[in-house]
This record gives C-alpha cells, structure tokens and sequence, in this order.
C-alpha cells in the first residue's frame, strides 16, 4: 500500500508542479503534463526495480509510449459514474 500511495502522491505533486500558475498563459495540453509524469514515474520505477542502468531508458520508453496512453484514455473516458 505504501508504494502504490506513494507512486499516486507522486503523480499528483508532479501535476501541481507543472500546474501551478494556472492563472499565467499555460498553452500545454494536459495530455503532455501526465505523459511528462508517467515517464518520471516509469523511468524512476525501471531505476529500482532493473538491475542495470538500461532499465532506466526501458521504463522511460515503455511508459511513455504504452502505459501513458492508456493510463491517459482509463483517466478520461473509463471512469464510473462520471
């Protein structure tokens, strides 16, 4: 429970720290501020779970052009009684 709390904290302050002056001309999709998250959560998970420093790169490239698409799609469109 502790490392999914933390891998969900951690999006979620990387969100408010690409967001936080709303107010000033942000012209980014939200899209790219959660692919941007995903491959830092994706490439620090490869860095500790890998043996070596490849799985690093792995992680990164995996989350960013696998599971941050559909991890976007899940957040947007598969949601229950949204």
């Amino acid at each position: 429970m502790l490392i999914g709390g933390s891998v969900l904290l951690s999006y979620q302050l990387i969100l408010d720290y690409l967001r936080h002056h709303e107010e000033s001309n942000n012209d980014r999709p939200q899209y790219f501020d959660h692919l941007f998250a995903s491959t830092i959560i994706g490439s620090t998970a490869g860095f500790f779970l890998g043996g070596a420093p490849r799985f690093v790169f792995i992680g990164a490239f995996v989350t960013s052009f696998i599971l941050s698409p559909m991890l976007w799609w899940m957040k947007t469109h598969a949601r229950m009684n949204a």
